[in-house]
């Protein structure tokens, strides 16, 4: 019987563990953010600042249900 309940012991949690692997959300990716430099200020950096806010956005008005009718 203590056989058993140690058996079932590891079991639970070798589940524990696989199951943390497959659907823990805590280990999220983070933002993804570019490799530009976000202090200088020259025409060529705040365009391509400029551009890649606006396919950040661009991605969320795709995604809205009202632009997919």
């Amino acid at each position: 019987m203590e056989k058993d309940y140690a058996l079932k012991v590891l079991m639970d949690k070798e589940n524990e563990r696989l199951w943390k692997c497959l659907y823990d959300k805590s280990k999220k990716p983070s933002k993804k953010t570019s490799g530009h430099a976000q202090h200088m200020t020259s025409e060529e950096n705040l365009e391509a600042l400029a551009r890649e806010d606006w396919a950040a956005q661009m991605k969320e008005v795709f995604k809205d249900w009202a632009f997919k009718l």
